[in-house]
């Protein structure tokens, strides 16, 4: 099946899902315990505008895999292609120092997925890609609105990742490369590098 949707909330990014296209296999009723799907599909993630320019700013999602419908698990291989992580900017403002602008990820690789009682549990091993990212002030701060950390691209290969409930996460990494890195390092009024300020937010929202 093919559809578009879009979703917004009170936080104003509008997200259009396009050329979402699902297929399940294997599908029986009544639902019995240890039965699979196969479940896979694509779709289209971006900013809600039209034109050429809107479509080209779109990323792609793939994915294919068993699920479980009951346990609930999902197990098959996931692909990311430029997909616009500064889309969600609104809902990570608390978490983050600075005001991300634009980022891109990639990723190829398998990913598990299961639910316990404890909670989930998660392995995703592959190569990621962030891509195009633009850090800058915060509104309010001395440097706002300035871009202050960029790059062209970050990537991460052999990624493996695994979560637990209760664990610390576990991550290795085969290999790192960073391509056109860029940092502003600014002397604000007050004679203080800004890195102090980006420290300062963090510690101003744990009070």
């Amino acid at each position: 099946m093919l559809f578009r949707s879009r979703w917004q909330d009170d936080r104003r990014p509008v997200v259009a899902v396009s050329d979402l296209g699902m297929q399940l296999q294997g599908l029986a009723w009544p639902l019995s315990r240890g039965a699979a799907w196969t479940w896979s599909g694509s779709a289209r993630v971006g900013p809600e505008a039209l034109g050429r320019a809107a479509r080209a700013a779109e990323g792609r999602l793939q994915w294919q895999g068993r699920l479980d419908p009951l346990a609930p698990a999902w197990s098959g291989q996931l692909s990311a292609e430029r997909l616009p992580l500064h889309l969600a900017a609104p809902y990570l403002a608390e978490a983050l120092p600075l005001e991300l602008q634009r980022a891109e990820l990639d990723w190829r690789g398998p990913l598990q997925l299961s639910a316990s009682a404890q909670g989930w549990q998660v392995r995703l091993r592959g190569d990621a890609r962030l891509a195009e990212l633009h850090l800058a002030g915060r509104a309010g701060s001395p440097t706002a609105g300035e871009e202050l950390l960029a790059w062209r691209a970050l990537d991460l290969r052999g990624l493996d990742l695994a979560m637990q409930p209760g664990a610390t996460p576990r991550l290795a990494l085969d290999r790192v490369t960073l391509a056109d890195f860029y940092a502003s390092l600014v002397v604000t009024e007050q004679g203080e590098l800004n890195l102090n300020e980006w420290r300062g937010a963090r510690g101003a929202r744990s009070e």
